[in-house]
């Protein structure tokens, strides 16, 4: 039986409550900051990133194959 693929990440903080995610494998790092007075809101803050991103993921993906399914562009 194959090994399971190995994912790594690795969060570096910038300023405040400003990080980076490095996910590795040529995938652009991803930036994170939590809305003021804590943070300076340069990037979409945690909370917003994991629903957001995970449900327009899927409803894309699933418009995608119903889409190729059906033969359409």
């Amino acid at each position: 039986m194959a090994s399971p693929a190995r994912e790594s990440l690795r969060l570096a903080q910038g300023h405040d409550y400003q990080f980076e995610a490095q996910f590795g494998g040529g995938i652009a790092p991803l930036l994170s900051d939590l809305p003021p007075p804590l943070g300076k809101g340069e990037g979409p803050s945690p909370e917003m990133l994991l629903p957001a991103a995970a449900v327009g993921n899927c409803l894309a993906a699933s418009l995608l194959f119903s889409l190729h399914k059906y033969k359409q562009q």
